[in-house]
């Protein structure tokens, strides 16, 4: 892979910071309001709706493009992505045609404590933004393409032109209508393709404008992708339920959410997509040749530098979650009450994050294999134990109740995984050497949290860049000491990998 690892982390994070330039424009300029809440539902919508019809399949595109190209050839495998992209197309057409003459369902379906204004104004917004699930659709299929052709860096850079639509129609919104708002959002998926459109084409892919129902491998990958859609519509249910809830909260409260949920997506989308991106279509390889005994290795190889690098930035994250969240967001229309909030949300969310790690790579082994039930059950386990949660937790907590409910799921999710997993991995003979090292980047951690705690008493932590880095400074010196009088495997590994220029 050369430094293809390396580069994609790089990438990710100026994508990742233009993220984050978003949310500090929407949070200067709205703060924790009602224009925010209804903004924020009708930005939601478009990927739901996505999400529902079009995960399963396109989790289904690489293995079933990997096999026909291996029984047939190239030109096949080309020849069913522009298949699959038109009918993608024309599914996303007719959703956004029913939602833009319906949206009143799917808003009070995400928000039905909002008050009347509020209500009317995520209507409006929504019968605007819905059409950005065309430019979703289409895009996410050629991603995928890009990807199994080994160019990854269009994915890291894809959230680029789209922050630069969202934070112009927000700017826009501010100085001359706020109808700009979900103005932004159509444009910023346009702008997607846009930037994707050439990529394909320096690829050798030529799109062919056609529409073939009776096609195999499109009645395989439906197949495939029912069990799929099944749990996409129950995982939705779950986004559905926790923006209910809290849509009856305080006013504020969805915002407060999506606000404090970023930190989480930064870290995925830094360290967790770069790895996921080239992961995928690696493994689905291995399966495809039947190279078992490497996709096990390859598996646990990920799943221990996943633990080494997303755990420190997780307990570091709540243990700073307050300053973290005032150095981002404390400015504007953004007031103190809407920072307690939103960091203990923060707090609580970071907690999980180690919980969608591993559930991101455990769910890319049993598709790879063919395997699209197991992910559903879990994920229906999973939401069921959310929905539980949401409603003990939002009672007595609020909005971090909610963002608390997400991440114990999250974990737990996790763990039944993978002790289903091993029926896939069960020929893999050093699993007690991988969770002996794992032990040890866990002793790492709790050293490093303790030292935090002792360095408080004599320099608190507080809402300051300075006081951050120097935090940070201490903190990820002593983890980085620990793993190394440790001698943990997965440590030396990443600096080897480093030095040589080949990582992942």
């Amino acid at each position: 892979m050369g430094k293809i690892g390396i580069v994609l982390i790089l990438i990710q994070i100026i994508s990742k910071i233009f993220g984050f330039a978003r949310e500090i424009v929407l949070s200067y300029f709205y703060g924790t309001s009602s224009i925010s809440d209804a903004y924020l539902i009708a930005f939601t919508i478009p990927s739901i709706l996505f999400t529902i019809i079009g995960t399963g399949i396109t989790a289904g595109y690489i293995p079933t493009y990997n096999k026909i190209r291996k029984l047939e050839c190239d030109n096949s495998a080309k020849i069913f992505t522009s298949n699959l992209i038109n009918i993608i197309g024309v599914m996303c057409l007719f959703l956004a045609v029913i939602t833009f003459m319906f949206p009143g369902l799917i808003v009070k379906l995400l928000a039905s404590g909002f008050d009347t204004e509020k209500l009317e104004l995520a209507i409006f917004f929504t019968r605007i933004s819905v059409w950005s699930i065309i430019f979703l659709g289409i895009s996410t299929i050629a991603l995928s393409y890009l990807n199994i052709n080994d160019s990854f860096y269009v994915s890291s850079l894809i959230g680029i032109p789209l922050n630069i639509g969202l934070i112009g129609g927000i700017i826009l919104s501010y100085y001359h209508s706020k109808f700009y708002l979900a103005f932004g959002i159509t444009i910023g998926y346009a702008l997607q393709l846009i930037m994707i459109t050439p990529v394909l084409q320096r690829k050798g892919y030529r799109h062919k404008i056609f529409l073939d129902l009776n096609d195999k491998y499109i009645k395989e990958i439906m197949l495939l992708a029912v069990p799929m859609i099944i749990g996409s519509c129950a995982s939705q249910l779950n986004v559905v339920i926790d923006r209910t809830i809290a849509s009856f909260l305080p006013t504020g409260s969805i915002s407060a959410l999506n606000y404090s949920s970023k930190l989480n997506t930064f870290i995925q989308g830094v360290l967790l997509t770069p790895i996921i991106t080239i992961l995928y279509p690696k493994i689905s390889k291995l399966a495809a040749n039947n190279e078992y005994n490497k996709l096990a290795t390859y598996f646990y190889d990920v799943i221990s530098l996943i633990t080494l690098l997303v755990l420190p930035i997780m307990i570091g994250g709540m243990y700073l979650s307050r300053e973290l969240t005032g150095i981002l967001f404390l400015r504007g229309a953004f007031t103190k009450e809407a920072l307690e909030i939103t960091a203990n949300s923060v707090f609580f969310y970071l907690l999980g994050i180690i919980g969608i790690a591993f559930r991101e790579v455990q769910f890319r082994v049993y598709y790879s294999y063919g395997d699209t039930k197991t992910p559903v059950k879990n994920s229906i386990i999973a939401i069921g134990i959310n929905i539980v949660l949401n409603l003990i937790l939002s009672a007595t907590m609020g909005a971090p109740g909610l963002a608390l409910s997400t991440s114990l799921s999250s974990i737990i999710a996790a763990v039944l995984l993978q002790k289903d997993i091993k029926k896939y991995l069960r020929k893999f003979k050093t699993v007690k050497t991988i969770l002996y090292n794992i032990l040890k980047i866990f002793i790492s951690n709790a050293t490093m949290l303790l030292v935090l705690f002792i360095v408080a008493h004599f320099y608190p932590p507080k809402i300051s860049i300075l006081n951050l880095f120097i935090q940070i400074l201490i903190g990820s010196s002593v983890y980085l000491v620990c793993l190394k009088i440790l001698n943990v495997n997965e440590f030396n590994k990443l600096i080897n990998a480093v030095k040589q220029k080949n990582i992942f």
